[in-house]
Parts: C-alpha cells; sequence; structure tokens
C-alpha cells in the first residue's frame, strides 16, 4: 500500500509540473499562431514583432526569433517539393530535405508525421489529441 501512494504521489507532482508549464508555454504558442494568421491576412513590416507576443520573457523571444524562421522557412520548401509532379522524386527531395534538418526540427516532423499516419490509419476513430498523446507515450516507451 505504502508504494501506491508513493506512486501517487508522484503522478500528483508529475501532473502539477506538466500543468504549470503547459500553462506557461500553450498562450505564448497561441498567441505566436494568431500572430501568423494577423501577418498572412494584414501584411506588416516588421513581422517579428508583430507574431511574437510583448508579453513574454526574454529567453522565450530569443527562443522565437531562433527558431520560428526555420520552422516556417520548413513549410516553404514543403512547397517546392510539392511542385515536383513525380511522387517518387516528391519524396527523394523531402528525404534529401530532411538530412539537411535540425534536429530539433526533425522531432517535431517524426512525431507530426506519425500522428498523421496514425489519424488516417483510425479512420476517425481517435481524436487528434488521443493521437498525439499514444505518439508521445510510443515514442517514451521506445526511448527507455
Amino acid at each position: 500500500m505504502n508504494v501506491f501512494k508513493r506512486l501517487g504521489r508522484w503522478f500528483k507532482k508529475l501532473f502539477k509540473k506538466v500543468d504549470e508549464v503547459a500553462d506557461k508555454v500553450l498562450p505564448i504558442a497561441i498567441k505566436v499562431v494568431e500572430g501568423i494568421k494577423k501577418v498572412i491576412d494584414s501584411p506588416v513590416d516588421d513581422v517579428l514583432t508583430t507574431i511574437i507576443p510583448g508579453d513574454i520573457d526574454d529567453k522565450a523571444v530569443e527562443l522565437l526569433e531562433e527558431w520560428l524562421p526555420k520552422l516556417l522557412l520548413g513549410l516553404q520548401v514543403a512547397q517546392d517539393i510539392a511542385d515536383i509532379e513525380d511522387t517518387n522524386e516528391q519524396l527523394k527531395a523531402v528525404l534529401e530535405r530532411l538530412k539537411l534538418a535540425p534536429d530539433d526540427t526533425k522531432k517535431i516532423i517524426w512525431h507530426g508525421l506519425a500522428a498523421l499516419i496514425a489519424e488516417k490509419l483510425a479512420d476517425g476513430k481517435l481524436t487528434w489529441a488521443e493521437i498525439v498523446e499514444i505518439v508521445e507515450d510510443y515514442y517514451a516507451k521506445l526511448k527507455e
């Protein structure tokens, strides 16, 4: 019984920590996405200042200024590859570009790709949130 109590306390601490981090980063992420939508709808000269919320700490600003252009550039690269008509040549081009991607970008791609494939294979039986959670759990188990 003592083991279960300790395990229960550990889970409470873990979820409290996850909730605290989520409460901090999710509003920023949503504000950034909304800023991107705003810039798309009404172009501005200073894109980063418009996209990055003014009420976040300097560390978060630096991180966003560094990674946001890289991530968005990756989306443009995908569009360029989409213009290739031959499917096999498209896949070759995608894989060649992935070799050059930074490891952090690759993580995003692998997790997102796994979730998208699982969503298609689940044929509507799982929600996006459930799929993402399952993918994250599965990757965590692979690392063990």
